[in-house]
C-alpha cells in the first residue's frame, strides 16, 4: 500500500510540475517581451528539458525570437530568427491543431520587420486560429491566453467582418 501511495505522489507530482512549467513558460514569455532576463530564463529552462513536447518547443522558438529582439548584433539576431522559424515550422507540422503554437508563431511573424521578408504564415495561422475558435478548440487554453489570442486576431489578424463578429461574440 505504501508503494502505491508513493507511486501516486511521484506521478501526481510529475504532472503538476509539468503543467506548472508550462504556466511558467507562458508567464516568462509575456515578461520576456520587454525584459531580456525573462527571455533568457525561458530559453535556458526549455533547453534543460531533454524531451520537449511541440508546445514546449514552440515556447523555446518564441524565446529565441525574444532573444533576437533584445540582441544588438545583427548576425546574432538573424541566427536566432532562423532557428526559431525552423522550430516553429516543425511544431506546426507536429501539432497543426494547436492554437497556442499558431498564436506564438503569429505573434512572432506579426512583429517581424518587413525587410526580413518573414511572415509567410500569417494568413494561414489567422485562418486556422479562427477555425479552431469556431470548433471550440480554445477551451483547453487558459482563459487569459484565449482572450489574448482573440484580441490579437481582432487587432492584427486581417479578419473578415463575419469573423470579427464571431470573435467579438465569444464569451471568454
Amino acid at each position: 500500500m505504501k508503494l502505491f501511495f508513493f507511486a501516486f505522489l511521484f506521478f501526481a507530482g510529475s504532472l503538476t510540475g509539468r503543467s506548472q512549467s508550462l504556466e511558467e513558460c507562458r508567464k516568462w514569455y509575456d515578461l520576456g517581451i520587454e525584459d531580456e532576463s525573462y527571455a533568457e530564463k525561458l530559453a535556458l529552462s526549455l533547453t534543460k528539458w531533454s524531451q520537449k513536447s511541440s508546445i514546449q518547443t514552440a515556447y523555446w522558438a518564441a524565446s529565441q525570437t525574444l532573444l533576437a529582439k533584445h540582441a544588438w548584433n545583427p548576425a546574432t539576431k538573424l541566427s536566432l530568427i532562423d532557428e526559431a522559424e525552423k522550430a516553429f515550422d516543425r511544431c506546426v507540422l507536429q501539432n497543426p491543431e494547436s492554437m497556442e503554437i499558431r498564436y506564438l508563431r503569429f505573434s512572432y511573424e506579426r512583429n517581424l520587420p518587413s525587410f526580413l521578408q518573414g511572415g509567410n504564415h500569417l494568413k494561414e495561422d489567422v485562418k486556422k486560429m479562427i477555425a479552431l475558435f469556431r470548433q471550440n478548440k480554445y477551451r483547453d487554453l487558459p482563459v487569459s491566453l484565449a482572450k489574448k489570442t482573440r484580441d490579437s486576431l481582432l487587432l492584427y489578424g486581417s479578419c473578415s467582418e463575419n469573423d470579427r463578429l464571431f470573435l467579438k461574440s465569444l464569451s471568454l
